[in-house]
């Protein structure tokens, strides 16, 4: 960042966002929460130096919102100020102390939403706040009740992170982006689902670049574009950025890239939406100093700032008038500094840019190393669910720095021989159509994302079951249709063998006191509970894969279980 710097010892970022975060605790009132906002009375007019605002300026009451998302804040600013300035780190974790358990004590003061002169920015969903603001206070502290609300919000673990991504008014992902890369002492099997977590997002990220023509990650559920577009798109951005210091894997680097094209100009506009950076680069966002459009006097909007970009819908008369109706999401966008649904600039956009951007910087220089290095072994299969034809396998994950492990290949060893049986993208795979009664020796195999493949795991025999599916099997479908003391049954036999039957006999009991009343499509007899029902004339050949339908009445006590277990010809059958 090109910061003037102060010679102070303190790196010029820090100095930066220490000006922001001591105007947040100045919005804290006496009892710990914190003012939602604070603005004029009127929307200031265009363009107007902020020394020449002739509206007089308002603090809204206090909100939860606010105090949580001040409460998250000062905790990590306690965390990073600790030895850099131990007295500013103090007073930092006070107010954030005072500002979260003020939120506890009145959890659903929710700010009214006047934007007569600024920005609503209401918010009436807190779960994510609170989440983030434990998140930050049991990291910087440590403490068990923090540790409580963390584990119990329904956000842990990453569960807020989607492909809409994060905003003003979606916090949870930066709760989790603090547990991830800050020790803290929750287990490592909770840090590693969310790192997870992210990893899934981004995969799902490359998959959108993959496809779309303009790449941007974004995906707001209904194929348009908010308000806003561009903010979205660089927060997505660093979730591919995370992804990529959580494993090492080249893919999310050059996805990071990848989507910093679009916002650098190449989208369906031919436009930088970042100011000052491209041969057409935006330059009038909806500003009141940063307006030359309307006062050559006043300057052009300042390089490096992020434009909203594109919105479709509801659009400010401005952009109706100068974008076309039927415009592609993509394309609903002009540059005009009156154009505030598609061209305002604000902080929060321009802080995930100025992130992404420094990202970007530090992982750029020289080309990306060729990776030589093959996956770790994984961990030998377990097997489960084994059947007479099949069986389930599964196995710990191998590891790989560089480009990542891609997917794995289930070996089967024969002798001295090798053959792919399957290959799985995760650490498990079902495997079929073997053989009854055998055992197969199973290895895994991993492969990265340069194909490089790992040595093989341990081995791991498994024998399958015999085959009980007796010769010229059978299935039997049973269902009956019951009242105070009489069903209806209708039995379908089917042959599932591969012999063709010339005559047939079912024989089951019942588990209850039915007896048969009346029955038709078989020469029905019945013995205690024993059931026998031999083929008519017409229906007794039945070619394999052939069917038949027979029934009967009968009358019962008031209960009618079905029965159990069905033969045909001696032989058991399954039931349909």
């Amino acid at each position: 960042m090109n910061i003037p710097e102060k010679a102070n010892g303190v790196p010029d970022i820090l100095d930066e966002a220490r000006w922001e975060v001591e105007f947040l605790l100045k919005m804290q009132a006496p009892d710990g929460m914190v003012h939602h906002k604070m603005h004029s009375e009127w929307w200031t007019s265009l363009p107007t130096r902020p020394d020449q605002d002739p509206n007089q300026r308002f603090l809204s009451a206090t909100s939860t919102a606010a105090t949580l998302n001040t409460a998250a804040v000062a905790a990590q600013a306690a965390r990073i100020w600790k030895t850099i300035d131990p007295a500013f780190s103090a007073k930092a974790l006070a107010a954030a102390t005072r500002a979260y358990a003020a939120a506890k004590a009145n959890p659903a003061k929710f700010d009214n939403g006047n934007d007569s002169g600024g920005g609503g920015y209401g918010d009436d969903v807190l779960t994510d706040e609170f989440y983030w603001a434990a998140a930050e206070m049991f990291t910087t502290t440590g403490e068990a009740s923090y540790r409580t609300d963390l584990t119990s919000s329904p956000h842990f673990k990453g569960k807020s992170l989607n492909t809409r991504g994060y905003d003003w008014g979606a916090t949870g992902p930066l709760g989790d982006i603090t547990l991830a890369l800050v020790p803290n002492g929750l287990p490592a099997a909770d840090i590693t689902a969310i790192k997870s977590a992210f990893t899934a997002i981004a995969d799902q990220h490359l998959a959108q670049l993959a496809r779309d023509g303009y790449p941007a990650p974004y995906n707001v559920g209904d194929s348009g574009y908010d308000w806003g577009s561009n903010g979205l798109v660089a927060n997505n951005i660093s979730v591919l950025a995370l992804a990529h210091d959580f494993t090492g894997q080249a893919k999310y680097r050059d996805g990071v890239y990848n989507a910093l094209g679009y916002l650098l100009g190449r989208n369906p506009m031919s436009t930088s939406y970042v100011a000052g950076y491209g041969d057409r680069a935006f330059q009038n966002g909806h500003h009141r100093f940063w307006a030359n459009q309307l006062d050559p006097a006043l300057p052009v909007t300042a390089p490096g700032t992020l434009s909203g970009g594109p919105k479709s819908g509801s659009l400010d008369s401005h952009a109706q008038r100068l974008v076309p109706p039927d415009c592609k999401p993509q394309k609903c966008y002009v540059d005009h500094i009156q154009a505030y649904t598609v061209n305002e600039v604000t902080i929060n956009w321009n802080s995930a840019l100025a992130w992404v951007a420094g990202w970007a910087a530090e992982k750029a220089g020289g080309t990306t190393p060729v990776d030589t290095t093959a996956p770790s072994t994984p961990g030998a299969p377990a097997a489960s669910d084994i059947t007479a034809t099949g069986v389930k396998l599964t196995w710990s994950a191998a590891a790989d720095a560089e480009s990542g492990v891609k997917n794995y290949d289930v070996v089967a060893l024969d002798g001295g021989a090798q053959r792919v049986v399957t290959t799985a993208s995760g650490t498990t795979a079902t495997l079929t159509g073997l053989k009854p009664d055998t055992t197969y020796t199973f290895a895994i195999v991993a492969r990265n994302g340069a194909d490089l493949t790992s040595a093989a795991s341990q081995t791991t025999a498994v024998r399958t079951k015999p085959d009980t599916t007796p010769p010229g099997g059978c299935k039997i479908t049973y269902q009956t249709n019951s009242w105070s003391n009489g069903l209806t049954a209708s039995v379908t036999i089917t042959n599932t063998g591969t012999t063709a039957w010339n005559s047939w006999t079912l024989k089951f009991a019942f588990p209850g006191d039915q007896k048969i009343t009346h029955g038709w499509s078989a020469d029905w007899t019945q013995t205690g509970a024993d059931v026998t029902a031999t083929n008519a004339s017409w229906n007794g050949n039945l070619a394999p894969g052939g069917s038949t339908s027979i029934g009967f009445n009968a009358s019962h006590n008031g209960q009618n279980p079905d029965p159990t277990a069905f033969a045909v010809n001696g032989q058991s059958c399954a039931k349909g």
